[in-house]
């Protein structure tokens, strides 16, 4: 199972960079025709938080909430409980990551994942869970659908 950031759903929806756009629409397409997507409960948050930030018009906004309910109901979500909380902690003090990007990984961990899809990679692996960069030159999607 692949847990995928926030950063990557919010480059598929928003058209900042279409490079990126299209890399996070394929990957995310990918992973949810193969059932191997996960996000985090702090995921489905943050993205909503953030594309709302990006629209003003209300037309616009009731798009952006489709997208939102889409994203969370379409995906295994990890919930952001005690277990992921206490985890959370504990990597932070371990690996002196910021206690969001702690939680992230917690929720792979707590969640079974093995891998994190995301542009901010602080090490290629940290607790046995692999980060992985859709938007690097080198991605292969076909090597992270293994």
């Amino acid at each position: 199972m692949i847990l995928i950031d926030t950063n990557v759903f919010v480059y598929a929806v928003l058209p900042f960079d279409q490079r990126k756009r299209l890399r996070a629409r394929d990957a995310t397409s990918a992973l949810q025709r193969g059932g191997r997507g996960a996000i985090s409960g702090q995921v489905a948050a943050e993205f909503a938080s953030a594309v709302s930030r990006e629209v003003q018009d209300a037309g616009k906004r009731s798009w952006i909430s489709e997208e939102a309910r889409t994203l969370i109901e379409q995906w295994t979500v990890v919930p952001v409980d005690s277990a992921v909380a206490h985890a959370a902690l504990a990597l932070w003090e371990r690996y002196s990551l910021s206690y969001w990007d702690a939680q992230i990984l917690a929720a792979a961990v707590v969640g079974g994942c093995d891998t994190i899809l995301t542009e901010d990679v602080p090490a290629p692996e940290l607790a046995g869970v692999r980060y992985v960069n859709p938007f690097a030159e080198d991605f292969d999607l076909e090597a992270l659908l293994g």
